[in-house]
């Protein structure tokens, strides 16, 4: 019985999300340029709408979000040769009111939803892959980078189902069973940002003609 009250209040709190999710756009990366950095394939991305909606609503709840970047590298003949996955952690503290944004072991602080924003739209420059990889690929090589968003991170979705099944391991199943149902329901669509059609491509680009990295 707690479970199925557990259930239900978090059902409350995914429907207020959805009923928030329907911001002007999507958001995704608008623009991916390749770089050197340090013996290592790197890109800089742009991107528009991030948080958006569906994720600052969990955030502003005490959940982590999460948005991953897939990059891949494509050679001459439009094949995938290689492919990086960066995983930006989003949190919101609600007793200091701020937010963090974790990503590849590092933790950045921002002080409010305006500095998240700017730091999403144009983050630090992202390491993919030893230059040394690339060597024998086909070139010209494209980077291609798209978004996968989670209003709820994949770390952090165990701890909301504890919360929601308390200490009972019946409980727990149930709860395992009914929350995925839930998540797949109100964020069915939450993959679209990741479609082919949606990844941003970078200009052709041979590895010994890539600048470096300028250091901050």
């Amino acid at each position: 019985m707690a479970a199925r009250g557990g259930i239900l209040a978090i059902l409350v709190f995914i429907c207020s999300c959805a009923a928030a999710a329907a911001p002007a756009a999507e958001p995704a990366v608008t623009a991916i340029s390749p770089l050197r950095d340090n013996g290592h394939l790197a890109c800089r991305i742009l991107t528009s709408g991030l948080p958006g909606e569906r994720l600052l609503s969990s955030m502003r709840s005490g959940i982590v979000s999460a948005v991953d970047l897939e990059v891949d590298v494509l050679d001459a003949h439009d094949r995938r040769v290689a492919s990086a996955l960066v995983t930006f952690q989003l949190a919101f503290d609600l007793w200091d009111e701020i937010f963090s944004v974790r990503v590849e072991g590092r933790e950045h602080r921002l002080d409010d939803l305006a500095a998240l924003r700017a730091w999403l739209a144009r983050p630090p420059e992202i390491r993919l892959l030893p230059v040394a990889d690339l060597r024998l690929m086909d070139e010209p090589l494209v980077l291609r980078g798209s978004l996968t968003l989670h209003p709820i991170a994949p770390r952090d979705r165990l701890r909301v189902q504890d919360v929601i099944a308390g200490t009972g391991a019946e409980d727990r199943n149930e709860a395992t069973v009914s929350f995925g149902k839930l998540i797949r329901f109100f964020y069915r669509d939450q993959d679209k940002a990741n479609d082919p059609t949606s990844a941003v491509r970078s200009r052709p680009f041979a590895v010994e003609e890539l600048s470096h990295a300028v250091a901050p």
